[in-house]
């Protein structure tokens, strides 16, 4: 997992904390092991294994000193999102394949959910909220903007949104390698298995459309940009009315078509 994602001439770049648009190598020249540059090979390392507590410390540690830091920014709350259980080189993978129709459009929510969700963590809300403040200047602004109106602070808060509605939906079914469980204990406890609330609904497309705001307003082309585009558009579209609100009748619909096994999900106020 790459620690961060950056905007490089106009287009979005996957690169790690090894690689920047014009940056130095920070694995290079290596000092003691307790230098920034030390600790971020370290946290780097950590984050690429899996080690996400190892990662939200030293990243943790290195924000800290230099609180300002955009490239900080961006490595921390890369940290937060493997510690909410969510591969986001996973998610990118399929926004690629979705770029080059290897996945279609009728498969893309599943393929990133049943792709990139690797565990349904409680504390998952906790830590995407953490991500949130690093990446944000006002998360009340519609869509919300970035923090120092930096671009690659704004490209990552729209992969956070939509990693939101992602973890939102498959906490609620219990969705992990590909199975709806509506009978197994996981996830938040601010849901309830298998049953989609009025509120719930709302959630998931507030948060699908500050992903999709945000990078339309950066006017960066990219295959992940175009993917949240397409769940938002058909999401919005499966009752035939793209006028009207997104009800639970129409997520479920919505759901169906991607492939999820919705027997025992059911809609409550």
């Amino acid at each position: 997992m790459r620690a961060r994602w950056k905007v490089c001439a106009g287009v979005a770049a996957v690169l790690g904390v090894a690689l920047g648009c014009g940056d130095s190598n920070l694995l290079s020249g290596l000092a003691d092991e307790n230098s920034t540059q030390a600790k971020l090979e370290k946290a780097q390392v950590a984050l690429d294994t899996g080690d996400c507590q190892t990662a939200l410390t030293l990243f943790g540690e290195i924000q800290a000193a230099d609180a300002t830091n955009v490239a900080h920014r961006l490595d921390l709350s890369a940290a937060h999102l493997c510690a909410a259980g969510f591969d986001a080189q996973a998610f990118i993978a399929v926004a690629a394949a979705f770029g080059t129709s290897t996945v279609p459009s009728t498969q893309v929510f599943e393929e990133i959910a049943n792709q990139a969700v690797t565990a349904i963590n409680a504390s998952w809300p906790t830590e995407l909220a953490a991500a949130e403040t690093l990446l944000a200047a006002n998360l009340a602004a519609v869509p919300p903007t970035a923090y120092n109106g930096d671009p690659d602070a704004a490209f990552n808060l729209a992969v956070v949104e939509a990693v939101k509605a992602v973890l939102t939906i498959s906490d609620i079914l219990n969705y992990v390698n590909g199975v709806v469980d509506c009978l197994a204990t996981q996830g938040s406890t601010a849901f309830t298995d298998c049953q989609i609330s009025a509120a719930n609904v709302a959630s998931i497309v507030d948060a699908l459309e500050d992903a999709n705001g945000v990078l339309l307003n950066l006017g960066v082309t990219s295959e992940i940009r175009d993917a949240i585009n397409t769940v938002l558009t058909d999401l919005n579209t499966v009752d035939g009315n793209a006028a009207d609100s997104v009800t639970c009748a129409d997520l479920q619909a919505y759901l169906t078509i991607q492939g999820f096994n919705l027997t025992g999900v059911t809609c409550v106020p």
